[in-house]
């Protein structure tokens, strides 16, 4: 065997070469990562000198010997699908048996999308192995057959097996930082784990970022704290019955959607689709259909493994840049991509209705958490608003604190009817047990409901003295009235009415009673009650000079015929405390 190593291509590959898909150093790193992968590495280190821009990559790995790089990793366009098998025969597998995910034999020209120059060194069986890679030289050969430079042809060694790729004459006009890096790569396998396969990348001053199990769902999850919903396919759709999730499962499918509380950022949004554990497809909102003006999509983040685009050895439906897949080019991968996107259709009627729930609930959390809300007997249409208010203070466009929300929600109650009848001068005003049965008529129920609705809406001390004034006397006008008619033939037959002269006036029919001065019917009142036991006869006199003494009439004539003067507040509750059980023992008597 000549001990010389040997690269030969085809026109084809030079075109692949010559176009640079890799252009950028996360790119060109992965596919190093991924060969660690397949040669069955537990241990891979990325040491980057930001200083003189070189790069090596060490794994500990199998390894290879002089035939296998010959023929195995300077072969371009071979597909080790086709040619490798484990010893049970099975094709697709490393020796240890884990899913390959090299395939098209290009990747190794991914690194002279940034750099010139490449050295190669590989132990396998205490043997070692190097040469020197040069893009220039291999554009100026004159065949398709190209030598690199050998550094070292089957050495004897004692280091262990493995293989190290040294990075030097950098085209890129500067190198990734080491964190954007760590960003980039951690999206691009979900193989990565501090048990089996963990990779590390060092700067020359010493920073280490370590690539674990946490760091592809790190790269696409949102943090704990922002994630509203998580959808786990195919678990979160036991339920389900449709075809679509049985077709999806049946195919092996698997992924995770998670859902933000607020719009993701541009470059968050979107979904990755993985194959064999590395990346087939970058992060989009249009993975499966052009939905980018779907509001879902502003919220939503995740990935979904399927092997099936890459267990054909024969096909290949990835792109070579793994940008996209390639849909299309085969039936049941048609079937595939519709079917996910009804998949996402289920997903976003779930999770607007669930996020709809959430927002209300958390809504009702703001209200309760509300002291003011919590104190007032909001009526039903009061608590509408405030409900409507409160649903869209959690818009996602409003991005104020709890507390902030709490403030606005008082505002809002302090201006409903509801809080102004239970906070109004008018709660101070008139008893809390005066209430109208439904047994009295319609007139004086609806006189108690003005004095409410007059409390809410009128404005200043004088106009509110003067509507609850003249409303007042208007109570007591017609609950003397109604009384005093139902029962005139009695007030007659026992002599209960007395002019103001104090002698006997006697009526000639009902309607006579309505001619019957203020003060007058008030007293006639007291002396109804009093037959019908509702009055102790000791307590008569009392309670009319009590009329008498308050000067009821005379205040209320006052507010009425007087347009500059306005009795003050404690006058009227004054006249209140003095009518108003008197009124309401009448209410006990009208039917």
């Amino acid at each position: 065997m000549s001990n010389e190593f040997k690269l030969e291509y085809h026109a084809a590959t030079i075109q692949h070469l010559g176009i640079g898909l890799y252009k950028q150093l996360p790119q060109a790193i992965a596919e190093l990562i991924s060969n660690s992968w397949d040669a069955d590495s537990h241990n891979v280190e990325i040491n980057i000198d930001y200083t003189d821009m070189v790069i090596t990559v060490t794994d500990d790995g199998n390894g290879m010997s002089a035939n296998e790089l010959n023929n195995n990793f300077l072969t371009i366009a071979r597909n080790r699908r086709l040619s490798d098998s484990t010893k049970d025969g099975v094709s697709g597998l490393s020796k240890s048996g884990r899913k390959v995910t090299g395939k098209k034999g290009l990747g190794k020209l991914a690194l002279f999308g940034i750099a010139n120059t490449v050295i190669v060194d590989s132990i396998q069986n205490r043997k070692k192995n190097s040469f020197m890679l040069n893009y220039d030289a291999i554009q100026e050969s004159s065949s398709n057959i190209y030598h690199p430079q050998t550094i070292c042809y089957e050495e004897e060694t004692l280091e262990p097996d493995g293989t190290k790729i040294t990075i030097q004459d950098i085209t890129l006009k500067s190198l990734t930082p080491i964190d954007t890096l760590y960003e980039s790569l951690s999206k691009r396998f979900n193989k990565y784990s501090r048990e089996d396969f963990l990779v590390k990348i060092i700067s020359e001053k010493g920073k280490v970022r370590e690539l674990d199990e946490s760091v592809f769902i790190n790269s696409i999850r949102p943090k704990s704290e922002d994630i509203e919903f998580t959808f786990e396919f195919p678990k979160d759709f036991s339920n389900e019955t449709s075809e679509i999730i049985n077709i999806l499962s049946n195919k092996g499918i698997t992924g995770t959607i998670y859902t933000k509380k607020t719009p993701l950022t541009a470059k968050k949004q979107g979904f990755s689709i993985l194959s064999r554990g590395k990346l087939a497809s970058e992060q989009s909102v249009t993975q499966f259909q052009d939905r980018a003006n779907d509001r879902f999509y502003d919220y939503a983040a995740g990935y979904f493994d399927i092997d099936f685009l890459d267990n054909d050895a024969k096909k290949d439906f990835i792109s070579t840049d793994r940008q996209s897949i390639r849909w299309e080019a085969d039936e049941e991968l048609v079937e595939i991509k519709d079917n996910l996107n009804k998949l996402m259709g289920i997903i976003q009627r779930t999770w607007r209705k669930k996020r709809a729930e959430a927002k209300e609930k958390k809504a009702k959390e703001i209200q309760e958490k509300t002291p003011l809300i919590m104190q007032t007997k909001l009526s039903e249409e009061d608590q509408k608003i405030i409900d409507t208010i409160g649903s869209k203070l959690e818009d996602d466009n409003i991005n104020i604190s709890n507390t902030e929300k709490q403030e606005i929600l008082s505002l809002v109650t302090q201006s409903t009817i509801s809080y102004k009848k239970d906070n109004s001068v008018y709660k101070e005003l008139v008893p809390k047990n005066f209430s109208v049965p439904k047994t009295v008529g319609v007139k004086i129920r609806r006189l108690r409901e003005e004095m409410l609705e007059a409390a809410d809406y009128v404005k200043g001390k004088d106009s509110f003295i003067l509507t609850q004034g003249l409303l007042l006397r208007a109570m007591i006008e017609s609950t003397t009235t109604t009384y005093l008619r139902q029962y005139w033939q009695e007030v007659n037959n026992n002599s209960l009415i007395f002019n103001q002269n104090n002698r006997i006036h006697n009526l000639s029919k009902e309607s006579h009673v309505d001619g019957l001065p203020f003060a007058t019917k008030y007293k006639s009142l007291i002396l109804l009650l009093t037959h019908h036991g509702k009055i102790d006869r000791r307590r008569t006199n009392s309670l009319i000079s009590e009329f008498d003494n308050v000067q009821v009439g005379k205040h209320l004539d006052l507010l009425m015929h007087d347009s500059q003067n306005f009795p003050q507040f404690n006058t009227l509750k004054e006249i209140w405390n003095c009518v108003a059980p008197q009124l309401l023992l009448a209410f006990e008597k009208i039917k």
